[in-house]
């Protein structure tokens, strides 16, 4: 049986409680963490956040903002760019003020030393 152990009885356990694919878990994680951070400092984001407060005094952006200032999709109903700030939120790259549609993201104090 793929991704079980099979233990002595010859039953089986579920390979969630393995260290090997608990491993692998962390792995992909991480990977989709790093994913989103590169992202982020490719596309320009701390930059436009940067600017969205100095330039135009805003106190941040949402993901409404966010999303028309990069191109990005930004249709009803998809959450994938509210989704990949809330990532940077959970790393501290962000800080959010809101929840839901009326959630407005900044740089954290971090990020705008060393990534803007």
């Amino acid at each position: 049986m793929l991704g079980a152990l099979q233990q002595p009885d010859n039953s089986y356990i579920a390979s969630a409680v393995s260290p090997a694919y608990q491993r692998y878990q962390e792995l992909a994680r991480v990977a989709g963490v790093s994913r989103a951070f590169t992202l982020s400092v490719k596309l320009g984001l701390f930059t436009i956040l940067r600017d969205a407060k100095e330039k135009e005094g805003l106190p941040g952006l949402s993901c409404q903002q966010v999303a028309q200032h990069l191109g990005l999709q930004s249709s009803p109903g998809f959450r994938g760019v509210a989704d990949w700030l809330d990532v940077l939120v959970s790393l501290g790259n962000l800080q959010r003020s809101g929840i839901g549609t009326h959630a407005v993201y900044s740089s954290s104090a971090d990020a705008e030393q060393y990534l803007s």
